[in-house]
């Protein structure tokens, strides 16, 4: 697989998330050595929240049990047609 910046994604069965981490938290070390140690700081937080908010979502979506609110949204929509007949 190659990426849209030209590198070859070594495992393509990564997701785009976890290579897009691995590759900020790679780069990271040569800004430090440039110098801009905030700046890699800021890059590896950024990798650390990208994989915080993929572990939300994988789960979120792992999970098949309706939130409340849209529990109560599908009984009010099935009252309204019950209602319309």
């Amino acid at each position: 697989m190659i990426l849209a910046s030209g590198l070859r994604n070594p495992d393509s069965q990564m997701s785009k998330a976890t290579f897009l981490t691995t590759q900020l938290r790679e780069s990271a070390s040569y800004l430090q050595d440039a110098g801009f140690r905030q700046t890699a700081d800021m890059v590896i937080a950024a990798a650390d929240e990208i994989e915080l908010l993929r572990a939300m979502l994988d789960e979120a979506l792992a999970d098949p049990e309706p939130t409340q609110r849209e529990a109560n949204e599908n009984e009010r929509s099935v009252r309204k047609k019950s209602r319309s007949r």
